[in-house]
């Protein structure tokens, strides 16, 4: 290290998080990165706190140390702070340090409580560029401070007559992002506030608490008004949670706001009001629509011409049945909770995920026709309810990642044929219901061809009879049952090269077959093997030129084993408290250990004698 240049060990410490890797303390490592780590603004020049790390509440005490430390050490050369729901900033020592930054131009944190007086004392209001205020989730924290007690949360927070001062006070102010109790903009109004700002871009996001005081006309006026002023092309994303929309709103907002970026509509409740069955949205900018519920019962058609856009999603619209979309740079497309929806098309041939949750009027034909027409779909889940799901090259040309979720027991054959696929993932009930009319089901066969598997997963699929699964290599091949629920299954494996890992746990083994020239490890935990009509128990089937490692574990149902196979370098059994007959027949056999295994105590002790 003495040998490397200053720069190449900042950048070095540049991958060090500042407050969850605590950077700061890496300079008692020695007096040269003592002096990089004090000198290196490049280093302090962004702090960013992600929500996921912050979930650890045992070191948030910890976190707000290194926060404190890092904004008194390092302030003049902090430009941006962002952050989440973390709740340390609520803390009065970290909001006396965040005032005291002179060189902030990024002030990005949802819990702060704005107010008159905190946005005066910023000693970076002269120079602040984006700004968070964001009035929701402030009134969150603060009612679950409040107890139980009744609390009028929408006269609380920031007020906004305090909001013409702030835009006195942040003269360099380009981008705003406001999220904003619905009765105080239509109280008081946004226009007066915004007139004094030279913003590029605004992000509005409306609660809806206060609504019981507002007449239901006027609701969303204040909207109307400013789409109909001069700020209307600062506008890039507008959030309209449960507020009542009209069909002619949603259409007028999508046209009329020129460069709204993202669209965020949950519909409160629907109505039966005058509403055409066909609704056409059009815009050139859009590139995230999120529409949670149609405004009207009416609404039967939606068709989406957004040649911009990247993400969609269309969820709980309970009565539209027909939905089309008109992209060219759709990335994920995402259906869920449309319990009507039976027609759904895409034009548009970039999609790389598609989500597909609860459409329960979904055929399986339509779902393979819009596969056939969006060829560069790589990521799909699906959470249906089919008797028959078939895929294959022509449904899934580049398909990597397949998951389906919420498997019942009217599944009665899955076949997946597709050289590219590298993830599968299958799951059921873990408590899965009974047939109706207590009908015996045949039992459903899953077959999976593909190329290179790095992850075969499989887990709580009660209706599986066989498993079958060909490729030329696989990393995890790993089944789950549920016992005793688990019908009787057999399980073929066929790779042509190698397997690193397969995993059985909690099945009942009608018959197991691994065909593979390699294979790493084999680990058969908590199951069992049926019994046939004689009572004659069911065997597993080896064919490998080699296994470096089997362990059979937890097995207290499981009262024979046979194994036979060339090669086993080691060979493990613990807690097999039943198994009594064991038949192991192997060319090489490096290492056996048992344990736990009451009737094989004699064998074990022939072993040990063996050794010595």
């Amino acid at each position: 290290m003495d040998i490397l240049p200053d720069e190449i060990i900042a950048q070095i410490l540049s991958y060090i998080h500042p407050i969850y890797e605590d950077l700061a303390g890496y300079s008692i490592v020695c007096r040269r990165w003592d002096r990089i780590i004090q000198n290196t603004g490049l280093l302090w020049k962004h702090i960013h706190l992600h929500d996921d790390r912050d979930a650890r509440e045992a070191l948030e005490d910890n976190y707000a140390s290194a926060l404190c430390n890092c904004l008194k050490r390092y302030r003049q050369f902090i430009q941006c702070v962002r952050a989440e729901d973390q709740t340390f900033f609520t803390r009065p020592e970290l909001r006396r340090l965040l005032i005291s930054l002179p060189n902030l131009t990024r002030l990005d944190v949802p819990v702060l409580s704005w107010s008159r007086v905190f946005a005066q004392s910023l000693k970076s209001a002269p120079v602040l560029k984006f700004l968070t205020i964001d009035d929701y989730r402030a009134l969150v924290k603060r009612r679950s401070d409040c107890g139980n007690g009744p609390v009028r949360i929408h006269k609380r927070g920031i007020r906004v007559w305090d909001l013409r001062v702030l835009a006195r006070q942040f003269t360099s102010l380009e981008s705003l992002t406001l999220n904003i109790n619905i009765f105080k903009l239509y109280r008081h109004g946004i226009l007066p506030v915004l007139d004094q700002l030279n913003l590029k871009e605004l992000h509005l996001e409306f609660a809806p608490y206060g609504m019981d005081e507002l007449p239901n006309e006027s609701v969303i006026s204040p909207i109307n008004s400013f789409m109909n002023s001069r700020h209307a092309s600062t506008l890039v994303s507008l959030d309209l949670h449960y507020l009542p929309v009209s069909t002619e709103d949603l259409v007028s907002y999508v046209e009329n706001f020129k460069c709204l970026k993202q669209l965020f509509v949950a519909v409160s409740f629907e109505t039966n009001a005058r509403a055409p069955s066909s609704v056409v949205l059009k815009s050139e900018s859009i590139t995230t629509l999120f529409l949670t519920g149609m405004p009207s019962t009416n609404v039967k058609s939606l068709k989406c011409v957004l040649p911009r856009l990247e993400v969609v999603l269309i969820s709980e619209c309970h009565h539209l049945i027909s939905l089309e979309v008109h992209a060219t740079n759709v990335l994920s497309f995402i259906l869920q909770g449309s319990c009507q929806l039976a027609n759904v098309k895409a034009q548009c041939k970039s999609i790389h995920d598609l989500l597909m949750y609860d459409c329960p009027a979904i055929e399986p034909e339509v779902v393979q026709e819009f596969l056939s027409e969006c060829p560069c779909i790589k990521q799909m889940e699906l959470s249906v309810d089919w008797g028959i799901i078939e895929l294959d090259s022509h449904h899934c040309r580049g398909l990597t990642q397949l998951t389906i979720r919420d498997v019942t027991m009217s599944l009665s054959k899955l076949k997946v044929d597709c050289p590219t696929l590298e993830y599968f993932k299958c799951s059921g009930d873990a408590s899965p219901a009974k047939h109706r009319n207590n009908r015996n089901v045949a039992g459903c066969d899953i077959e999976i061809r593909a190329d290179s598997l790095k992850k075969f997963q499989m887990c709580d699929v009660g209706c599986a009879n066989r498993v079958t699964v060909h490729c030329m290599e696989a990393s995890i091949i790993q089944i789950t049952g549920i016992q005793p629920w688990q019908r009787p299954l057999i399980v073929e494996l066929n790779a042509s090269r190698a397997i690193d890992t397969v995993f059985f746990t909690g099945l009942t083994i009608d018959m197991i077959a691994l065909n593979s020239s390699y294979v790493e490890h084999v680990i058969i935990e908590k199951c069992s093997l049926a019994a046939d009509r004689n009572n004659r128990r069911r065997t597993m089937r080896f064919k490998c030129g080699e296994i470096r490692a089997l362990r059979l574990l937890r097995c207290p149902r499981m009262k024979k084993f046979s194994l036979h196979v060339k090669c086993v370098q080691n060979l493990s059994i613990d807690s097999c408290s039943n198994l009594r007959d064991l038949d192991v027949s192997a060319s090489k056999l490096s290492r056996v250990r048992i344990c736990n295994c009451p009737y094989l105590e004699q064998v074990n002790q022939t072993i040990a004698h063996g050794t010595n």
